[in-house]
Parts: C-alpha cells; sequence; structure tokens
C-alpha cells in the first residue's frame, strides 16, 4: 500500500522526491514526530471535516498535527458535493 502512496502522489504533484512511511502508535503524535526527525519540508494529511463538537469528542489528528509540528502542514479536506 506504501507503493500506491508514492505512486499515486508522484502523479498528482508531478515530483519523484516524495517520501512516505508506515508508522506505529497515536497517529497526530507519529506524524508530528516523524516530520521533526526527518527534517520534512511538507506534511499533507486529509481532514473528514468533522464539526467542533464532534472533534471535541474523538479529537482530530489533522488539528494535533497543525499545532504540534514544526513545519507546515497542507490539509486537505473531502469532496462531500458529490
Amino acid at each position: 500500500s506504501t507503493h500506491c502512496i508514492s505512486s499515486a502522489a508522484s502523479d498528482v504533484y508531478k515530483r519523484q522526491d516524495l517520501t512516505t512511511a508506515v508508522e506505529i502508535g497515536q497517529a497526530g503524535n507519529r506524524i508530528v514526530d516523524y516530520a521533526n526527525e526527518n527534517s520534512a519540508d511538507l506534511i499533507v494529511i486529509p481532514s473528514h471535516g468533522h464539526s467542533a463538537i464532534t472533534r471535541a469528542f474523538l479529537g482530530s489528528v489533522a488539528e494535533r498535527v497543525i499545532r504540534h509540528s514544526e513545519c507546515p502542514t497542507l490539509v486537505l479536506r473531502r469532496d462531500n458535493t458529490a
């Protein structure tokens, strides 16, 4: 699956210098730690677009990454118009 992610990302961005990784642990913490350990230039992460109330109960990986990462973070939101 990592190869599929890399391939799709390369197709979208037309770049071959993308890095993907599979980590185990608390998602938000692991993403931030990995980015910091590897001097990432950018984190790209999806968002489900939950309301503030839902986020308060479930938490938000994207929100944790935005608040704690040392590099820029691009949050992609799902298009619900289809």
